[in-house]
């Protein structure tokens, strides 16, 4: 190990930066600009990255629990992020992912920082004094709002020709809003997770609250990260009634703030009313490899289809405010039910209409 811990002056040092231990040194606003960058940038070991990662998590996490000020500490997260690319520029994402044991989806993010960063640091970055706005998750939302196409309407609206399947452009907040009350079986979604789209969970209880039947259920796939906040905001609208593990096999994912492996992802399950099963259901979800290609963030089908049969009726209306490519559509379809997806971002949107065309 190139790191080694000092005691006596609290901190971790590595090579030549030292990252003050905040349990007696808080980092003051803008020290990563004067401290770390330019070290960082000069770094071409692989290990030394992974060491100054694993500290700056470690002091973040402190700094989160305890109520201290992480924004610098996340700021040389972001710095390491982009430099693990620059480290590895001119391989293939494929050929980075295998060689480092990463998933595909995490070398395109380091590419995105990297790519990106001669406009990210100083007008995103450097400035920021809130820790929300400096997550990798924030960063990357806001590189796709700036590199978006300003001109793009949201596509028209889509419907099979039996109308089994409908699926609406447009944020879910309004378009469901569209749906009758108590029309609507199960809803089987997955929210975006960082801590700044938490606000979207409180909306999703209150539109379920309304639209699902009496012996409905939803169905929401999590992070663990802001697990405690996530249930809270669901619970202002619907009742609690348990958590379904969903496996999730070859991917294994490192969240770097606690220096854990994650296996499995929680499935939340919400009602409106009772919760009773005629027959014993497991808890623990089959699962296969997961199915990527479409986006990042595709979820598997079959999983999602164990679920919709086990949970709503044969005739029954499965629902997903957060449709993304359209795998749980996909699930819902091949379980003989019926689906409405909503989707506010056009490139997925088409991306599960046409998979949805040719199931």
């Amino acid at each position: 190990m190139r790191m080694r811990r000092d005691e006596e002056q609290g901190s971790s040092e590595v090579s030549n930066l030292v990252i003050p231990d905040p349990r007696k040194t808080p980092l003051a606003f803008g020290w990563a600009e004067v401290n770390a960058l330019a070290v960082l940038e000069q770094v071409q070991d692989w290990d030394e990255l992974e060491e100054y990662e694993a500290v700056a998590a470690a002091y973040e996490s402190y700094c989160k629990a305890h109520g201290i000020d992480a924004t610098e500490l996340l700021k040389i997260q972001r710095i390491i992020d982009k430099r693990k690319y620059q480290i590895h520029d001119g391989q293939t994402l494929e050929q980075i992912s295998s060689a480092l044991e990463v998933s595909l989806a995490l070398a395109g993010q380091w590419k995105q920082l990297a790519d990106n960063w001669a406009w990210l640091w100083p007008e995103r970055i450097a400035p920021a004094e809130n820790p929300a706005r400096v997550t990798r998750a924030a960063c990357l939302r806001y590189v796709a709002e700036r590199t978006a196409p300003t001109d793009v309407d949201l596509p028209a609206d889509w419907q099979s020709g039996d109308g089994h399947i409908r699926l609406l452009a447009g944020d879910f907040r309004e378009r469901l809003g569209e749906l009758p009350d108590d029309s609507v079986s199960l809803i089987l979604t997955d929210p975006p997770y960082p801590n700044e789209a938490l606000p979207l969970w409180s909306d999703l209880a209150k539109h379920a609250e309304r639209i699902l039947s009496p012996q409905g259920y939803m169905l929401s796939m999590s992070g663990k990260i802001h697990l405690d906040e996530v249930m809270g905001r669901l619970s202002e609208h619907l009742k609690y009634r348990w958590i379904f593990n969903w496996p999730l096999p070859g991917s294994n994912s490192r969240i770097m703030a606690y220096n854990i492996r994650q296996t499995w992802k929680p499935v939340l399950c919400y009602t409106t009313g009772s919760f009773y099963r005629r027959d014993p259901l497991p808890d623990t979800i089959p699962t296969s490899s997961p199915e990527k290609g479409l986006d990042d963030w595709q979820q598997q089908a079959h999983p999602a289809r164990w679920l919709i049969e086990r949970l709503s009726p044969p005739d029954g209306l499965v629902v997903d405010p957060f449709l993304g490519t359209g795998s749980f559509g996909v699930a819902a379809l091949l379980a003989g039910r019926r689906f409405i997806g909503v989707e506010l971002r056009p490139d997925r949107f088409q991306a599960a209409t046409e998979r949805l065309a040719n199931v």
